[in-house]
């Protein structure tokens, strides 16, 4: 008998030092979540969400406000306003329980156009309280289901055109290119799931060669997730060798959609100008002399033009250096870097850039002129206030002409012969080398009217390249 009291005793003694440990730590997670409660604060913070990343048009989009520490029945919902185009679907209103508990409104609509929406707000009522709760942007993409095949054709300069099944055809060239110029292009395929046939034929005045296919073109049916990736079909190598309007050469490809339907692309009716080469021999009234410098490699000399030939790419990259050149510091590393690469091209005597840098400082001594005119005045200095005034008159008119220098468009130019009037049959009134620095000083739909020392004349836009 004396045991079992002791043990009782025991267990009673034991009991009374473990639960008042113990239950503090089984009851304090349910104590702090029941005694979690929405505040103002955090309804402040609520937006209401699209659930999925991807949401496209035509279909129902689904948006998602969760409301933390609230119970469904003390949460009324209101279908928001919504703009043309958007149409209410459906609503929902659960409660959920995971880290937290609370109540879900789930909201379906409907947009029957892509683009970027935002739409307002949604009024809630929570524990009698109204709050209008936003809407967070949502982009919704055109279905895949609607969309169609469409080509995407970039050259190796940096030039590229999208063409769609219902694309108009291209007015104005893509860019200018000098005849025997070798331009290299990719055709990519895109919004297919097969390419069925593909062809193509030689462009006329010019030599044509594809350099390689891909896998696409061998016609096995690809991934049907829908995906904007663009797909390579195949490489080409174009040289133009008459000058004028060159028409894109010829091709033909027959893609299946995402949704079955079988359609024909073809290149559309772009052209780019093709230039007089500038490393040419002077022009004969014979048509063979078009081909000639296809088939010799004889050293070649132009009629009108001074400098060697430069590539597109290498003008551009003339551009930048002198656009870095305008934010840069005079007489610095950039503009060493600057004429270097002329030299390296075979361009010399070019004037350097105006720098905003300069600009900035001579603004800044008019500004200093000032201060000193006023504290010459002040003290009654005459003499100190008529040269103060000079130099701040002097600064100010220097400001004004560095500025204007800086604001006048300028652009380097492709190489060529420029016009009397904006035509292409115009008269011809110079020629102006390649990579030389010109002023735009007036533009006509596709045309530019472009000085260069005591040259000037109208030329297309592709052929030059501005400087920012």
């Amino acid at each position: 008998m004396k045991n079992r009291f002791f043990n009782k005793l025991t267990l009673l003694l034991a009991l009374g030092f473990v639960l008042p440990v113990l239950f503090p730590a089984v009851l304090s997670p349910l104590y702090s979540q029941s005694a979690k409660r929405l505040t103002y604060a955090m309804i402040m913070k609520l937006d209401i969400l699209p659930v999925s990343e991807k949401n496209y048009a035509g279909q129902e989009c689904c948006f998602e406000l969760k409301i933390p520490y609230t119970k469904a029945d003390a949460v009324q919902s209101t279908i928001p306003d919504l703009p043309s185009g958007v149409s209410f679907v459906s609503l929902r209103r659960s409660e959920y329980s995971d880290e937290e508990f609370g109540t879900k409104i789930e909201l379906w609509l409907n947009f029957s156009e892509p683009g970027t929406y935002k739409l307002r707000f949604m009024r809630i009522i929570i524990n009698g309280n109204i709050y209008s709760i936003p809407f967070a942007p949502i982009t919704i993409s055109e279905n895949p289901r609607d969309m169609l095949p469409q080509l995407v054709i970039s050259f190796d300069n940096g030039k590229e055109f999208v063409q769609q099944k219902r694309s108009k055809n291209y007015t104005k060239p893509l860019f200018a290119a000098q005849e025997g110029e070798n331009l290299h292009f990719t055709v990519y395929l895109q919004y297919a799931v097969q390419l069925v046939n593909f062809w193509w034929s030689v462009p006329k005045n010019s030599i044509f060669t594809e350099d390689e296919r891909f896998a696409i073109t061998q016609g096995n049916l690809r991934n049907s997730d829908f995906t904007e990736e663009r797909i390579p079909v195949a490489t080409f190598d174009w040289k133009p060798l008459v000058q004028g309007n060159a028409v894109l050469p010829d091709m033909h490809f027959v893609a299946t959609s995402y949704n079955g339907t079988r359609v024909e692309l073809s290149t559309p009716q772009a052209f780019i100008t093709v230039l007089e080469s500038e490393n040419q021999e002077k022009k004969t009234d014979n048509p063979e002399r078009l081909f000639s410098n296809v088939f010799s490699t004889a050293t070649l000399k132009n009629e009108t033009a001074e400098a060697p030939s430069i590539s597109r790419s290498s003008l551009e990259k003339l551009a930048e250096l002198r656009s870095k050149e305008k934010k840069s510091i005079p007489f610095g590393a950039v503009v060493k870097e600057r004429r270097d690469y002329e030299e390296s091209l075979g361009i010399s005597g070019e004037d350097s850039e105006v720098s905003y840098v300069l600009f900035y400082f001579i603004l800044a001594c008019a500004v200093f002129s000032v201060l000193v005119l006023l504290i010459c005045r002040l003290f009654k200095r005459v003499s100190g206030v008529i040269l103060s005034s000079v130099f701040f008159l002097a600064f100010l008119a220097l400001s004004f002409v560095t500025f204007v220098k800086i604001k006048t468009p300028c652009a380097i130019f492709a190489g060529g012969k420029i016009r009397a009037v904006p035509e292409e049959q115009g008269e011809i009134v110079e020629a102006i080398p390649s990579g030389k620095k010109v002023r735009i000083e007036e533009k006509a739909g596709s045309w530019c009217f472009i000085r260069y020392g005591s040259a000037s004349g109208w030329t297309d836009e592709s052929a030059v390249i501005l400087i920012e």
